[in-house]
């Protein structure tokens, strides 16, 4: 998408222009051979129109420059309203270690094309909304900081693996509730009754967006198994609870589809759906199963 610097300058002098129209703010991008992330806010609540035009102007000047013709961008961008301070942060972390992810650089300070690259060397476009990340600094701009070290302490590590797979996940899915603040600093309460919730939607339905990774779930459920000895035969029969309480939070924790679920457990889509089942019949009939459900999903989230 970008060969060279001179259309990623391009590129970006067509979203300086939609700032100045008082479009949109812009709080955190980065651009990558490949593609794009952004983090902004549609002023006007229209950011699919922004960036039609962001896009198209941009398409025709790379095929105009290359005497080329046809489509550059595959298919419409994605994009996912955020409605958590916790995940907005997260989002920042995840723009700014792009490059480094891709190979392209060692440390996002290094990368002149993405807000990270702005804040560690002071030098702002006049276009990048700097207000939210001024307030996340603030607390280690009071402590004496400048503001690249106040920015390496509030955004300067590198997302574990299964913090992206969350993001990415997330941009993948369709609506749904998000309710990662709740979750991850929720009280038992809190995730027990989201945790009923869920059970509610034996029909598939997923309940809201990503809050764990495939990972966290797998290893969770494996280290509350192996100090456990619970078991309820009355409710679970024949089935073995621990891959019930899987199956369940993989569905509603991490959203996979039922066909994911079944490829990584290596059984059938009736089996999913059977386990899936006997969770909701367990967490209403089985205070102890409702009351270890909750634990695990608490430690994945964590």
């Amino acid at each position: 998408m970008f060969e060279t610097r001179q259309d990623m300058l391009f590129f970006l002098g067509l979203v300086e222009d939609q700032v100045g129209l008082d479009r949109i703010e812009v709080h955190a991008y980065s651009l990558l051979p490949n593609h794009f992330h952004g983090l902004a806010v549609s002023l006007e609540g229209r950011i699919s129109d922004v960036m039609r035009d962001v896009q198209s102007k941009y398409v025709r000047y790379f095929n105009r420059t290359r005497e080329r013709d046809g489509p550059l961008v595959r298919g419409r961008f994605k994009s996912k309203v955020v409605e958590s301070e916790e995940y907005q942060r997260t989002l920042v972390r995840y723009i700014d270690y792009n490059a480094v992810g891709a190979g392209l650089v060692e440390d996002p300070s290094q990368y002149p094309f993405c807000s990270a690259w702005a804040h560690y060397n002071q030098s702002w476009p006049d276009w990048l909304e700097r207000g939210y990340i001024q307030q996340e600094l603030s607390p280690y701009l009071g402590g004496g900081h400048n503001w690249a070290e106040a920015y390496r302490l509030a955004f300067g590590e590198a997302l574990d693996p299964g913090r992206c797979e969350i993001i990415e996940r997330r941009l993948s899915q369709r609506g749904g509730e998000d309710r990662w603040d709740d979750l991850v600093r929720g009280s038992p309460e809190v995730v027990l009754e989201w945790m009923r919730s869920c059970a509610a939607n034996a029909d598939g339905t997923i309940p809201g967006l990503a809050v764990a990774s495939q990972v966290a779930v797998m290893s969770g459920v494996a280290a509350v198994q192996a100090g456990s000895t619970f078991a309820d035969e009355a409710v679970f029969g024949r089935y073995d609870p621990w891959t019930v309480l899987r199956a369940a939070l993989l569905r509603s924790a991490v959203g996979m589809t039922l066909e994911e679920i079944a490829t990584i457990e290596a059984t059938g889509l009736n089996t999913v759906r059977r386990r899936l089942h006997i969770h909701r019949r367990a967490f209403a009939a089985s205070p102890g199963y409702a009351e270890l459900a909750t634990s695990v999903a608490r430690r994945c989230f964590r």
